[in-house]
């Protein structure tokens, strides 16, 4: 990835396993991965860094998300394309309103990592 955020050549890092050659970017629509960072002392909130992948582009972004089903986007760089950022703030917002179901049922309310794709508007 080039600083200006272009798509390059380099292989896909992923934080927690090995260098692997397989591309984040998708050939249409948008890969949304959230990764967990933090949680709150008490378990309402939890920050997640988030990246949006579109066939051209990586969109970096910090997402704090509560248990009330709220979520905040804070982007780090460039701002993500409205359609692609609409898709991230679904996905984080879906976490959040699940995550007290979760709690209640004995499971963690927040999981570690987060990877949805989404459809390019118009395709299904």
């Amino acid at each position: 990835m080039s600083r200006d955020g272009e798509r390059g050549r380099e292989p896909f890092h992923d934080h927690n396993r090995a260098m692997t050659s397989a591309s984040p970017y998708p050939r249409a629509g948008a890969k949304i991965l959230l990764e967990r960072r933090e949680v709150s002392h008490d378990g309402d909130r939890a920050e997640y860094q988030a990246y949006i992948y579109t066939p051209s582009r990586r969109y970096e972004l910090c997402a704090d998300l509560s248990s009330d089903g709220s979520a905040s986007l804070t982007p780090r760089g460039e701002q993500a394309d409205p359609a692609a950022y609409k898709a991230l703030e679904n996905v984080a917002k879906s976490i959040a309103r699940a995550a007290p179901r979760k709690r209640e049922a004995g499971l963690p309310p927040w999981p570690q990592r987060i990877h949805r794709w989404r459809a390019a508007p118009g395709r299904s």
